[in-house]
């Protein structure tokens, strides 16, 4: 399976999967929650953090096991490519130098050498293959040790949002402005052709008003604006420009669309069965909220009985 959209997302230089809650790493409840994780390991202990993004968690527990004056062996995987450029370029090296990163490796194909005292997720175990990465993931852990995790809520937020921009993306290829911009992007379509359909378009469908404030289709309408207020010969300047533009909405659609269908997954309250199927014991789920109000995730903490 191709990951590159999510590759794409990382590379440009996003440090967690909330980036219009925060700017650089998760703070607030979402920090006290780790710490809490962090004040029960000693030194010593192995800690693997699946699906890592770019390293989020895995950095917060570095910083909280230096804050305690612990050394932790920490793994964080990832099936896209992991920014350690990024990553090494804005963390100080006493963090970064206890984490080791392993990139394009699905979940569900990793193999450590040592058992693990704890393997930890934040938004990324609910996006594999549970029934194949239960397997993993208690081959990963020692007997009686822990996962523990915070995954997307059915209720959060972050699902209306994307439910809105899929709405977006939809009425685009409805019309055939996808389709256009596309064909421009790939050389099937010349200049003066790109613009005529654009306009021809615009002429014959009218966006539903609800969209009006999105920030997607804000950056449509500026793309749009663009393109009729540009010559034929200004269009053939800007092309780069505008493959650029489709690249990007192309990879962050496949995005929406694995967001919406871990939507779908998680809205069964029995998503996480599997864990239960290779010998996890639920010892709790609860509702997380960050500032006190705004409904983050649910947090699930297991035991490996077997």
């Amino acid at each position: 399976m191709n990951h590159k959209h999510w590759t794409n997302y990382w590379e440009n230089g996003a440090q967690t999967s909330l980036p219009h809650d925060f700017t650089g790493n998760y703070d607030g409840e979402i920090f006290d929650f780790w710490q809490q994780r962090v004040a029960e390991l000693k030194s010593g202990d192995s800690v693997l953090d699946v699906c890592t993004g770019n390293g989020a968690v895995a950095l917060l527990i570095a910083e909280m096991a230096l804050r305690e004056g612990k050394q932790l062996n920490i793994t964080a995987n990832d099936i896209s490519e992991i920014n350690t450029g990024y990553i090494l370029k804005n963390n100080p090296p006493a963090q970064t130098d206890m984490i080791d990163f392993i990139s394009q490796t699905p979940l569900e194909e990793i193999n450590i050498d040592k058992p693990q005292d704890l393997i930890v997720s934040q938004y990324g175990l609910e996006y594999s293959d549970l029934n194949q990465s239960a397997s993993s993931i208690a081959r990963a852990l020692k007997p009686n040790g822990q996962l523990v995790f915070i995954a997307h809520s059915p209720k959060s937020a972050v699902f209306s949002f994307m439910k809105n921009e899929q709405a977006i993306y939809d009425w685009l290829a409805e019309v055939g402005l996808w389709r256009v911009f596309q064909s421009y992007a790939e050389e099937e379509l010349n200049s003066q052709q790109f613009k005529k359909n654009v306009l021809s378009i615009l002429q014959s469908h009218r966006p539903n008003p609800v969209f009006r404030g999105e920030p997607l289709f804000t950056q449509w309408l500026q793309m749009i604006a663009q393109v009729r207020s540009s010559s034929t010969a200004e269009l053939a300047r800007h092309k780069t420009q505008i493959k650029t533009f489709v690249e990007q909405h192309d990879f962050a659609r496949l995005r929406c669309r694995d967001m919406l269908k871990v939507s779908e997954k998680v809205s069964n309250e029995n998503w996480f069965t599997p864990l239960i199927d290779y010998g996890f014991q639920l010892l709790e789920k609860k509702p997380l909220y960050y500032d006190s109000q705004q409904l983050v995730g649910d947090c699930y903490q297991f035991c490996l009985t077997k």
